[in-house]
């Protein structure tokens, strides 16, 4: 049988939450998905979860055109490496 290679795996990460009672007999449960929630499901350390605020909501914070933002993103990711490189 011809075994299929999940090259997206890396990708997919699990949340799990407990539910209550109320949600068991609602079906379902919101999970709010801030920028900083997604950091911590991957991980992510707080430059990077800065990073990564500014991407999902570029432009949409209402003070920063999507421009800025991407500005922002590449100079805050160019400092990153920087501060990488310093610590080798």
């Amino acid at each position: 049988m011809n075994e299929h290679k999940d090259t997206g795996l890396h990708y997919r990460k699990v949340l799990r939450v407990k539910l209550s009672q109320d949600d068991k007999d609602l079906g379902y449960i919101d999970v709010n998905l801030d920028p900083f929630r997604i950091a911590d499901v991957y991980n992510l350390g707080l430059k990077e979860g800065t990073l990564l605020k500014k991407i999902l909501v570029c432009g949409g914070r209402g003070h920063n055109s999507s421009i800025d933002d991407l500005e922002d993103i590449i100079c805050g990711a160019q400092r990153m490496i920087q501060m990488l490189k310093e610590s080798e």
